[in-house]
C-alpha cells in the first residue's frame, strides 16, 4: 500500500512538473518552502562620485547612490538596475552615468536622488572598469582589439573603427589610457615581454599608430596603468615604472621603484606630487612622493583589509573592497595617512558545518556565523566566532563533535600560510565552541576525522602532499606521516567516507579519484584510480550514502555504487542533461542538488530527487535561488543552504519525509503562515511537540467561521495546510484560530483575490 501511495504522489508531482517545464523564472517553488533566510548586498566592485554622492556597482545589487560616504552615517538613497542585472563598473561624464555590465545603461544624474534611465543596450563584451574609457561621445572598450564606439545618450552606440593587434603567443592588454586625443595600451607577450602601444585618434574612425620605443625594461607581469598630465604609471609585480609620454614617439623611461618583499603594486592614483597604490602581501595603502624628477621616496604607508581598485575624490581615496564592502581613507596628509573607514555592510554566505546544537556558516571576513540549529521553522544569529587577533576565519571541515577552522591575523606575507586548528563544542554548553590544539601544517584541504586520524593535502602546483595527523590528544596534534602524489596538477577535494579516503585529482586535463583504503589509518593504501570524464566532477566534492556516491556534473549528476571501492560500478545519471548540477546532500533517500540556470546570471534551483524510486529524470521538489548555491543540508523535513549573497532555512513538504527529530521540536506549538501578505492558496505550517488533536479555523472580522481545517489526531512534528482559495469570496482580513489541548494561537491574514 505503501508503494502505491508514493507511486500516486511522484505521478502528483511528475504532471505538476508537466505543467511548468520550461517556466522555471515564472514559478519561484514547488513542495519547498522557504522558513527564514537572510541576505545581502553583493560585492562591491567599482565607485565613482557625482555631486555629493558615491556611486557604487554592487553587482547583481545593482547601482547605489550612497549619502555620506565619508562620514559616520552612510546610506543607501537610491537602488538602481534591472531585475539582478550583473553591474561591475560605473562611469560618470557630467551629470550623465554609465553602468556596465550585460548591458550598458545610461541614466540623468541631474537630480543624483531621483536620477532617471536615458536607454539600455547589450553590452557584448561584458568590460569592466579596467578596459573601457568613456570620453565625450566616444566609447572605447577593449576585447580581441580595441573598438572606438560613438556613444548616443539613449546607450545605442555606432562602431567608428577597430584596433586589431597582430597575432602573437599569449598576448593580451593590460589596460587602456586616453591622454590628449591618443590611447595608450600596456600589452604582455610571453615570448616577447610587455611593449606600450599608442594611437592618435584625433580621428576616431582612423586612428593612427604611433611608432614608441620597443622596450621600458618593464620586467615581470604589468597589472595597472594610468597617465597622468603626460606621464605613465605602470605597475608590474612589485616594482613602479615612470615613463614620460607627452612626445609618444620619444617616450623615455623616468625613473623605476620596487618595494620590498614579495610583494604586488597595483591601483596607481596621482594626486599633486603624491602617487598612492595597493600593494598585496600585506594588503598596504603605499604613499609615494615624488619630486619634479620624479625620484621617489615612500611618505607613509598603511595596513588595510583587501579591496579593489581605487577611485580618488578631493582629498579622499575609496574604494569598493568586494565582500569588504567600501573603504575610505582621509589623504589630506599624505605623509600621515588617516585611518582607514570601513563601510562593512556586505556579508558573505558560504560552506557551513554542524557543531553541536550550532551552525557554522563561512563568512571569512568575519569568521564563521553561529547560528541556533534546534529550532524547526527559524536559524537565530547567535553571533560570531572568531579569536582575538584574528582577520578572518574558515571551517575547513567538521565531523560530528569536532571541526578544523582555519584562521588569519593578517601578519604572514603568504595569505597561504593560515594556522589550522581544531574547534570542538562545549560539554557544558554544546551551542559553544572551544580551541583546541593547532594542526602542524598549511594544507588547504581537510578531511573529517577517522578514529584518530585527520588527513590533508599540503603542497602546490605539482607538487602535493597527502599528510595524516594523529588527533588522539586534541590539544596537540601531531604530523605523523606524508605520502606524496605522482603527476598531480591540482588537488580539488579530500573526502572520507567509511573506510576510504577518496581524493579528487586533475591530472593532464582529467578528473580523477584516487580512492585510499583506511584498513591501516597510519598508512593509507591506494586501492583505485578513477578515472572520471570530462567536466564529470566539476572539481566538486561528491556526496556519500548508502554505499552509493552521488557526483556533480556538467550535464545533471551521476551516481555510482561504492559497496566496493575496489571496483565502483556506474549506477545511472540524473537530472537536467544540458545544465550543470551540483549534489549537496542525501538523505534517506532523497538526493539535493542546486541547478545552473541556463542564460540566468549566477540564478539557480534548489531541487530535491527521489532517488529511492528510481525515477530522478525530473525533481520531486524545488525552489528558485537568487544565485548558485554550492553547499547545503538536509535535515529531516529542514533544508539548510546558502548562496553567494544569503543563506536560508526551508521546509519540504513531500509526503515521503519522515517528522524532525524529537530534539529540533519546539517545547510548544508554532504556526505560521506564507506568504504574507498571502493569497487566497496560501500554507499554514504547524510543528507539534507531541501528538494530539489540532483544530484550525479561519474566521472573517465579523467573526463568522469560514473553514475548517484538520480537527484530527496528529502525531509530533511538521504538518502544512493549505488555505482553499474557493472558501474565500473576496479581498479582506481574515483571522486564522488553531488550537491544541490548551494552547491557542490567533494570527491576522489579508487575502488578495
Amino acid at each position: 500500500m505503501n508503494g502505491l501511495r508514493k507511486l500516486f504522489r511522484v505521478l502528483l508531482i511528475f504532471a505538476a512538473l508537466i505543467v511548468v517545464v520550461g517556466q522555471t523564472n515564472a514559478q519561484d517553488s514547488l513542495g519547498i518552502e522557504m522558513l527564514d533566510s537572510r541576505s545581502s548586498l553583493d560585492a562591491f566592485l567599482d565607485v565613482a562620485t557625482i555631486g555629493d554622492y558615491l556611486l557604487v556597482a554592487a553587482g547583481i545589487s545593482g547601482l547605489l547612490v550612497v549619502s555620506d560616504a565619508d562620514g559616520d552615517n552612510p546610506q543607501i538613497e537610491v537602488q538602481l538596475g534591472e531585475n539582478r542585472e550583473f553591474l561591475n563598473t560605473v562611469l560618470v561624464q557630467g551629470n550623465k552615468v554609465l553602468t556596465c555590465g550585460e548591458d550598458f545603461t545610461i541614466y540623468n544624474f541631474t537630480t543624483p536622488l531621483n536620477p532617471y534611465q536615458l536607454g539600455r543596450a547589450s553590452a557584448a563584451a561584458f568590460p569592466s572598469n579596467d578596459n573601457i574609457i568613456w570620453h565625450d561621445s566616444l566609447l572605447i572598450v577593449q576585447s580581441f582589439g580595441i573598438q572606438i564606439f560613438q556613444q548616443y545618450s539613449d546607450a545605442s552606440r555606432r562602431l567608428l573603427s577597430s584596433i586589431q593587434f597582430r597575432e602573437g603567443n599569449g598576448r593580451y592588454i593590460v589596460k587602456l589610457a586616453l591622454w590628449d586625443n591618443k590611447i595608450f595600451v600596456v600589452h604582455n607577450e610571453i615570448d616577447v615581454g610587455t611593449n606600450i602601444y599608442a594611437w592618435d585618434i584625433s580621428n576616431p574612425e582612423e586612428p593612427e599608430e604611433i611608432i614608441m620605443p620597443d622596450q621600458f625594461d618593464i620586467e615581470g607581469v604589468p597589472l595597472e596603468m594610468i597617465i597622468d598630465d603626460g606621464i605613465m604609471f605602470v605597475t608590474h609585480d612589485s616594482t613602479l615604472s615612470i615613463i614620460d609620454v607627452n612626445t609618444p614617439e620619444s617616450a623615455e623611461l623616468l625613473t623605476t621603484w620596487s618595494v620590498e618583499g614579495n610583494r604586488v603594486l597595483r591601483w596607481p592614483v596621482v594626486k599633486d606630487d603624491h602617487l598612492f597604490l595597493r600593494s598585496y602581501l600585506p594588503h598596504t595603502l603605499l604613499s609615494l612622493e615624488f619630486d619634479e624628477n620624479y625620484d621617489i621616496t615612500l611618505a607613509d604607508s598603511l595596513r588595510i583589509n583587501w579591496g579593489g581598485n581605487l577611485w580618488l575624490d578631493e582629498d579622499i581615496i575609496f574604494w569598493a573592497a568586494g565582500a569588504d564592502g567600501l573603504i575610505s581613507v582621509d589623504i589630506e596628509s599624505p605623509d600621515n595617512l588617516a585611518e582607514p573607514v570601513e563601510w562593512d555592510i556586505v556579508d558573505r554566505y558560504r560552506s557551513g558545518a554542524k557543531i553541536g546544537t550550532s551552525l557554522l556558516i563561512n563568512n571569512g571576513e568575519h569568521g564563521p556565523y553561529v547560528f541556533n540549529n534546534r529550532l524547526p521553522e527559524e536559524l537565530p544569529l547567535i553571533g560570531t566566532f572568531l579569536p582575538e587577533g584574528q582577520l578572518e576565519g574558515n571551517v575547513l571541515t567538521s565531523g560530528d563533535d569536532l571541526a578544523v577552522v582555519s584562521w588569519w591575523d593578517g601578519e604572514n606575507d603568504n595569505p597561504l600560510g593560515y594556522s589550522t586548528q581544531i574547534i570542538t563544542a562545549s560539554e557544558d554548553d554544546p551551542s559553544q565552541q572551544v580551541l583546541r590544539g593547532i594542526i602542524p601544517s598549511n594544507a588547504y584541504l581537510f578531511s573529517d576525522p577517522f578514529e584518530d586520524y585527520i588527513y590533508s593535502i599540503g603542497g602546490e602546483t605539482d607538487s602535493f602532499f597527502l599528510e595524516i595527523h594523529d588527533i588522539s590528544d586534541l590539544d596537540n596534534p601531531v604530523l605523523s606521516g606524508t605520502t606524496e602524489f605522482v603527476d598531480a596538477s591540482y588537488i580539488t577535494y579530500i573526502q572520507r567516507y567509511n573506510e576510504y579516503l577518496y581524493v579528487g585529482i586533475l591530472q593532464e586535463m582529467n578528473d580523477q579519484i584516487n580512492i585510499y583504503s583506511l584498513e591501516n589509518p597510519e598508512e593509507p593504501e591506494l586501492v583505485n584510480e578513477m578515472v572520471l570524464q570530462w567536466f564529470e566532477s566539476l572539481g566538486l566534492a561528491p556526496i556519500f550514502s548508502d554505499n552509493l556516491m552521488f557526483m556533480s556534473a556538467q550535464n545533471g549528476f551521476d551516481i555510482y555504487s561504492m559497496a566496493d571501492p575496489d571496483n565502483p560500478e556506474f549506477v545511472a545519471s540524473g537530472g537536467d542533461s544540458l545544465e550543470y548540477t551540483v549534489v549537496l546532500d542525501y538523505n534517506q533517500g532523497n538526493l539535493l542538488t542546486a541547478r545552473h540556470i541556463e542564460d540566468q546570471y549566477l540564478q539557480s534551483v534548489l531541487e530535491v530527487y527521489d532517488i529511492a524510486d528510481e525515477q530522478y529524470s525530473d525533481p520531486v521538489a524545488w525552489h528558485t535561488l537568487p544565485s548558485m548555491s554550492y553547499w547545503g543540508y538536509l535535515d529531516g523535513s529542514r533544508i539548510v543552504t546558502t548562496w553567494n549573497t544569503g543563506m536560508a532555512l526551508l521546509y519540504w513538504e513531500d509526503g515521503g519525509m519522515g517528522v524532525l527529530d524529537q530534539v529540533s521540536l519546539p517545547t510548544k506549538p508554532q504556526m505560521s503562515v506564507y506568504p504574507v501578505p498571502t493569497n487566497p492558496e496560501a500554507r499554514i505550517s504547524m510543528f507539534l511537540p507531541e501528538a494530539g488533536i489540532l483544530n484550525i479555523s479561519v474566521f472573517d472580522l465579523l467573526g463568522r467561521k469560514i473553514v475548517s481545517l484538520a480537527g484530527r489526531d496528529l502525531k509530533a512534528g511538521s504538518h502544512t495546510f493549505q488555505l482553499p482559495g474557493n472558501s474565500f469570496k473576496s479581498s479582506g482580513t481574515y483571522f486564522i484560530n488553531a488550537e491544541f489541548g490548551d494552547w491557542q494561537d490567533t494570527q491576522k491574514i489579508v487575502i488578495l483575490k
